[in-house]
């Protein structure tokens, strides 16, 4: 963990946080009920992601 100076939740964190704002910039060119279907999926599922994540985060540095 401390090879790279920060937990490694942080970095799926980061990515999950990016994934999340390019599924909101996706919203904009959709043209069908699939396009919709993928966007809201991809939002929920970064969503729970990033939720789980920032509690584990969360927990772990009240354990500690």
């Amino acid at each position: 963990m401390q090879i790279l100076g920060w937990h490694p939740l942080f970095i799926v964190l980061g990515l999950t946080l990016v994934t999340f704002v390019l599924a909101v910039v996706g919203f904009k060119d959709i043209k069908g009920w699939a396009a919709m279907t993928r966007g809201i999926i991809t939002l929920a599922v970064s969503t729970g992601l990033s939720i789980i994540v920032i509690f584990i985060l969360f927990i772990g540095k009240l354990m500690s």
